[in-house]
């Protein structure tokens, strides 16, 4: 039989703030990634004739940096408690969609 019913039930409130840190974190680094993709897109559209090879490595580099953005955001929420982690949210959700 499995103990998750006990676990949840002693460490509701940590599992609710890491879902919800964790919910926040995606949330931003969708927006932020989305906009670092259309600046990125932009920008080598403006400029002319460049190669495959630097396209590719600017790419590859965006890339990696919208895959860690989350991350990121995860790792400076968790340095402070609950309530700073909380504070420092980009967005804020309804506690009702919880």
């Amino acid at each position: 039989m499995s103990n998750l019913p006990v676990l949840i039930a002693q460490h509701g409130e940590t599992v609710r703030s890491a879902a919800q840190m964790t919910a926040g974190a995606v949330i931003s680094g969708i927006w932020q990634g989305a906009l670092l993709v259309t600046v990125t897109g932009l920008l080598l559209k403006v400029i002319p004739r460049t190669s495959a090879t630097l396209r590719f490595i600017v790419w590859t580099a965006v890339f990696c940096v919208s895959a860690m953005m989350p991350l990121m955001s995860l790792a400076r929420a968790s340095r402070g408690t609950g309530a700073e982690a909380v504070a420092t949210a980009h967005l804020q959700l309804d506690p009702r969609w919880s």
